[in-house]
Parts: structure tokens; C-alpha cells; sequence
């Protein structure tokens, strides 16, 4: 082989060295975009599956009746909070009598006997209407 063939030689396979750089660097670049593409999705795809299992229903109503809360659900919170079913209780009482007027000292205080009432052994089976009928009457 003479000079120049060998010239040329090592020169196509420096060309096609860098044809093959350049197409593994093209092939790499895609790659890396339906990488980044799939990451994309992926990360989508788990917000969406999250947030739909994060997001609950509407908050379904519930009804209770106060009649059939005893003393002994009262003080111990198995419904809802004691200070809510008083505050329920004052405005029926108030209702009842045709009375709007609040005395934020006197419901403290009626709130304070209902409550010692109800831990009672003898009212812990009845019911806290019954009960607080009882103790404001006593007032």
C-alpha cells in the first residue's frame, strides 16, 4: 500500500469515527428526551393517581339526635364535643322560652353543673336532655 492509500484510509476511518460519534451522540440526545419525556409522564401520571385518591367525597351530613345522647356519650366525647351539645342545648332551652338573650357567665356555670351531673353514676344511663332539665330547673 502505497503512502497516500493509507492517508485515506486512516481518514475515512477518522470520518466515519466521527459520523459514528455524532450519530451516538444524536441517539444518546434522543434517548435522554424520551427519557425525560417518560419521567415526565411518569411524575403526571402519580400526581394524578394521587390527588385522586387524596381528594374524598363531599362531606356526607350527619344527623343527631340530642334526645338520644346520654350523660355518659356526653362527657366522654363519643359524639361530638360536650361544649357543642351545650351550646346546642342553651339555644333550645332559650327557644323554648322565647328567650335571646346570652349570659356567657351563667352558660359557663350551667355548662360546669351539667357536666358534674352527668358524671353521676345514677345519670350516666340517661339521657342529657333529661338531665339538663333537671339541673337548669334547680337554678
Amino acid at each position: 500500500m502505497d503512502q497516500h492509500a493509507i492517508k485515506l484510509q486512516a481518514t475515512r476511518h477518522v470520518v466515519d469515527s466521527r459520523y459514528f460519534v455524532r450519530e451516538l451522540s444524536e441517539m444518546q440526545a434522543w434517548y435522554r428526551g424520551t427519557n425525560l419525556m417518560k419521567t415526565k409522564a411518569l411524575k403526571f401520571l402519580v400526581c394524578v393517581v394521587s390527588t385522586a385518591f387524596l381528594v374524598s367525597p363531599a362531606a356526607t351530613q350527619v344527623t343527631i339526635d340530642i334526645a338520644k345522647i346520654t350523660c355518659e356519650q356526653f362527657i366522654s366525647f363519643s359524639v361530638t364535643d360536650p361544649n357543642n351539645i351545650a351550646i346546642w342545648l342553651s339555644g333550645y332551652r332559650h327557644g323554648q322560652h322565647a328567650d335571646t338573650t346570652v349570659h356567657p357567665q351563667e352558660f359557663k356555670e350551667d355548662i360546669a353543673r351539667l357536666k358534674s351531673a352527668c358524671f353521676l353514676r345514677e345519670n350516666s344511663k340517661l339521657a342529657v336532655m333529661q338531665v339538663a332539665e333537671k339541673v337548669l330547673l334547680q337554678k
